[in-house]
């Protein structure tokens, strides 16, 4: 009699942690589909904002080089450089976003390409040059060069390697 109600309650016990389990797993199913939604939601989201931004910020790059083909003075082509440039940079931010919801996704492709490294430090003097000011930067073609001399120096011991 004693084995028989060990049984029952072994069975009861069982049963409960049977329940309790499925019950478990059907939540964190459930939470997986929502979060799976959401994410697909936001892929989109990003896709579509991408889309609206990139227009604009397209028009206003292909206006200013009309605008600085035309008459424009010295100065105003200072200026419509720097909008270019400023438009050109909002640009990367979003591509720069798309590329991190592609690495969410798994999507993501390397790409290996050549830069100028003067002319990266040239844009980041022109877009912030309050910031450079204040923190004295103050980058010559010669400073600039061996800055790039050393970057090469640093890939190809990277190449022996990878």
């Amino acid at each position: 009699m004693a084995l028989v109600f060990v049984a029952l309650v072994s069975l009861g016990v069982s049963s409960f942690w049977i329940v309790r389990l499925r019950k478990e797993v059907k939540k964190r199913e459930r939470i997986q589909k929502e979060l799976e939604k959401a994410s697909q939601v936001k892929s989109s989201f990003m896709a579509r904002m991408s889309h609206e931004i990139r227009t604009p910020l397209n028009a206003i790059i292909g206006l200013s080089y009309i605008l600085k083909r035309k008459q424009a003075t010295a100065a105003q082509k200072v200026q419509l450089d720097r909008i270019t440039q400023a438009a050109n940079t909002m640009l990367g931010i979003v591509n720069d976003l798309l590329d991190f919801s592609k690495i969410e996704a798994g999507k993501v492709e390397i790409e290996n390409m050549p830069f100028n490294i003067e002319s990266v430090i040239q844009n980041v003097l022109v877009s912030f040059p309050i910031a450079c000011k204040r923190l004295m930067w103050s980058f010559s073609s010669i400073k600039a060069q061996s800055c790039l001399i050393g970057l090469l120096e640093i890939r190809s011991g990277l190449n022996k390697y990878y």
